[in-house]
Order: C-alpha cells, then sequence, then structure tokens
C-alpha cells in the first residue's frame, strides 16, 4: 500500500467516475457539491440558491444521516459496518 494513504486501502477511487458516462460524471459532480461539498466555492452563490429553491432539501442533515446508517446496516459483517 502506498504511504500517502496512511497504511489504509482505499475505499474506492471517486476520480474514476468522472471518465464514465455523462449522467454518472454528473451525479458525482452533484454528490460532491451538495453532500460533500467539494469545490462548492466554484458554484456561482445565484446558481446555487437557485438549485436550492428547485430542489428543496428538508431536514437534509438529519436524513443523509438516517440513509448512510441504514446503508451501512444493510451489510452486517463488512468492514464499512464496524
Amino acid at each position: 500500500m502506498p504511504a500517502s494513504s496512511g497504511g489504509h486501502r482505499p475505499a474506492h477511487t471517486p476520480e474514476v467516475s468522472h471518465h464514465k458516462p455523462t449522467e454518472v460524471a454528473r451525479l458525482t459532480v452533484a454528490l460532491e457539491l451538495g453532500v460533500l461539498e467539494i469545490d462548492c466555492d466554484t458554484l456561482p452563490t445565484e446558481t446555487r440558491e437557485a438549485i436550492v429553491a428547485t430542489h428543496p432539501r428538508p431536514d437534509f442533515n438529519r436524513r443523509i444521516l438516517h440513509a448512510v446508517h441504514a446503508g451501512l446496516a444493510a451489510r452486517p459483517g463488512s468492514r464499512s459496518a464496524m
């Protein structure tokens, strides 16, 4: 394993999805912007506000945590569930 990984095996290679079909790349960028806030500062405020107005996310923080928890619970015994 590369020293830069801190001895941990990478869970996945997120950059690969940017080279997939358009729909996958768009979904990846949306996830990175909306959930992970990656490159969020590159999106103009007006654009971000228009997106949120069109696609509101009521109670987003609680709902995303519940979804992640449910996804991990569906894989008992996996390394990600530990």
